[in-house]
């Protein structure tokens, strides 16, 4: 029976209650040969004083006791902070059905009949261990406590703060970009890596930051358990931490600093130094509110927001987080029933040929007009969508309606008009996304040489090798592949020539300070050079002045877009509008719209 072994992979603690102690030693030797560590209490109340040091896996309860029986103790057990969870065997010369029901009632999970058979005793105490519901209150890849061990230990700490006006603070926290580490080490050292913090956080949090002292009280009679329940996994990346007896927030900022200090030390892994952040979120009992869930919640809440906030950070909850929550909740119930109804809409920003002067090109960017949220603004919504997957349903719409919009112009006059069309990472590491891009140009009856697609720096980076596959076969069928936001990430001319690109798209961040002389001049140059000597074309957005144009052309950029140009327009009013660019429409506002912006950029006599 050696392999016997808690819910932590440890020998379990079995408490062993009895006045008689020959029999407190007969069973310490047997249990101990069986795999169990064996802690002893000659009466009840030593026991429940045992209980508040050393938290034990499973009880042996005489009932026959002096002073106080095991009626008793067992129902006081079950009073005490995770007194619920722990099997309890309760021992008994009386086997009459009474002394069984009682048993029962005080809380007993099964009892054995004196005198005892050793060999039975210890088998049926590994298996009531094994079976108890003591179990599922653990989590079995880092033995700590779960969510209702935890909010079990939470009641118990904000009722005696409530009798003591004594504060607490929730901290709820998230390991970073795990996601990475189940990619790169597999699945098994992953979990060998969460352990390994799980128990760094375990050693990180003090006794002094959770036990709540009660005045005149002996430690072992307090009802916060002992340390290791402070500390509770919630499940993937996430723990959750409650800290007791600090004065001001100062104290949680310094405990929340030594824990990310801890954790933030390197992990190796195979010969390896790996590194991790955290993001943590904070809620303060009574500050916050009193009640377990929510404080649980708001701590987690304001977690979301560290993470939101690039992460490696703390946060302490306020009112304003949650409000910002709701919003989001919101968003997201919203855009899921807005998928099915179909209510977003796709609006078309004009790219022009700076050579040809005409608009060559349309970027679909898609837009929401909520009745009760209002205008939402793509990087709110889009940000949602990517973090609930909704992104793959969203990126899909917004592809084949840009397919069909584009056949609808090419019907309308607008002939070899190109689409540029966004693509998320989600969409982009997709299996069988070529094929799906393909299903969908051949429904719609669009050449795919009047698409082209755009990717991130970062979105090609993540993953050199699969980014390499992935570009290769969209190139396959025929469409473009341009390089977005170009020059705020890797920008390096080693990548570049290990992809099939089309064209880089200059972000829009250089353009405020676009002028001779700047940095953000000098960069902008380097870009179009760079594309020059590669053979790719090379766009710039967010073009708002003349000077700006003046600028780009005069370094000899492709092409440009932005409000000098046009603003994002509805399909109806683009197409009214780039046909009167091209001369080949007179709808009265599109027309003048169209012809402002010529006149603007010196092209009237032109067109």
């Amino acid at each position: 029976m050696s392999e016997t072994i808690n819910a932590r992979g440890e020998r379990p603690l079995a408490l062993v209650v009895d006045d008689d102690r020959m029999f407190r030693v007969t069973a310490r030797a047997a249990l101990e040969q069986a795999g169990f560590d064996v802690d002893e209490a000659e009466n009840g109340r030593i026991a429940l004083a045992k209980f508040g040091e050393q938290y034990p896996d499973i009880v042996l309860l005489d009932i026959v006791m002096p002073d106080m029986d095991g009626y008793a103790t067992c129902a006081a057990f079950r009073e005490l902070p995770f007194g619920t969870h722990v099997p309890i065997i309760m021992l008994t010369g009386l086997d009459d059905e009474e002394s069984i029901k009682r048993a029962y009632e005080a809380g007993a999970t099964d009892f054995i009949t004196k005198p005892v058979n050793y060999l039975i005793l210890t088998h049926r105490m590994n298996y009531v261990l094994r079976t108890s519901r003591y179990l599922v209150h653990f989590d079995e890849l880092t033995g700590l406590p779960n969510r209702t061990v935890f909010l079990d230990h939470l009641r118990h700490v904000v009722a005696s703060g409530r009798r003591n006006q004594r504060p607490l603070a929730v901290l709820f926290l998230d390991v970073d970009n795990f996601k990475r580490f189940n990619e790169t080490l597999g699945y098994g050292e992953a979990d060998a890596l969460l352990r390994r913090v799980a128990k760094r956080l375990h050693k990180a949090v003090r006794t002094t930051d959770y036990v709540s002292r009660d005045a005149g009280v002996p430690l072992a009679l307090h009802l916060t358990p002992n340390r290791e329940y402070a500390v509770a996994r919630l499940g993937g990346d996430q723990f959750v931490v409650a800290l007791v007896d600090f004065c001001n927030v100062d104290d949680i900022a310094v405990a929340v600093r030594r824990i990310t200090e801890n954790l933030a030390k390197p992990y190796d892994v195979d010969g390896n130094q790996l590194h991790i952040t955290t993001s943590i979120g904070i809620s303060v009992y009574p500050l916050d509110g009193d009640d377990p869930d929510d404080l649980l919640k708001y701590a987690e809440v304001s977690m979301n927001h560290a993470k939101q906030n690039g992460g490696n950070r703390y946060r302490f909850y306020t009112e304003d987080l949650d409000t910002r929550t709701q919003r989001r909740f919101s968003v997201e119930t919203q855009l899921r029933k807005s998928l099915e109804t179909e209510e977003l809409e796709i609006h078309y920003q004009p790219i022009l040929d700076v050579q040809s002067n005409e608009i060559e090109g349309m970027e679909a960017l898609v837009r929401w007009s909520h009745p009760e949220l209002g205008i939402v603004s793509p990087s709110e919504f889009i940000g949602i969508a990517e973090e609930t997957g909704l992104i793959l349903d969203l990126g899909e719409w917004v592809f084949r309606s840009a397919c069909k919009h584009t056949v609808e112009c090419h019907r309308r006059g607008l002939s070899e008009l190109i689409v540029s069309i966004n693509l998320s990472a989600a969409q982009f590491i997709r299996k069988e996304f070529a094929s799906l891009i393909s299903e969908i140009l051949d429904e719609e009856g669009l050449d795919p040489c009047f698409v082209n697609l755009e990717l991130t720096e970062g979105l090609l980076m993540d993953d050199t090798a699969s980014s390499i596959t992935a570009v290769a076969e969209l190139k396959a069928l025929g469409v473009g592949i341009t390089i977005d936001d170009f020059g705020t990430g890797y920008s390096s001319l080693a990548y570049l020539k290990r992809f099939p690109l089309n064209g880089l798209k200059i972000d829009q961040s250089f353009m405020p300070d676009l002028f001779a002389g700047t940095n953000d001049g000098a960069i902008v140059s380097a870009i179009i050079g760079l594309g020059r000597s590669l053979g790719l074309k090379v766009v710039a957005e967010g073009i708002e002045s003349q000077a700006q144009f003046d600028f780009l052309r005069a370094l000899g950029c492709d092409r440009v877009q932005g409000y000098l140009i046009s603003q994002a327009l509805p399909l109806e009013k683009f197409a009214q509008w780039a046909a009167s660019w091209r001369g080949e429409y007179t709808a009265a506002s599109p027309a003048a719209e169209s012809n402002s912006a010529k006149a603007k950029l010196g092209l009237v006599a032109q067109s």
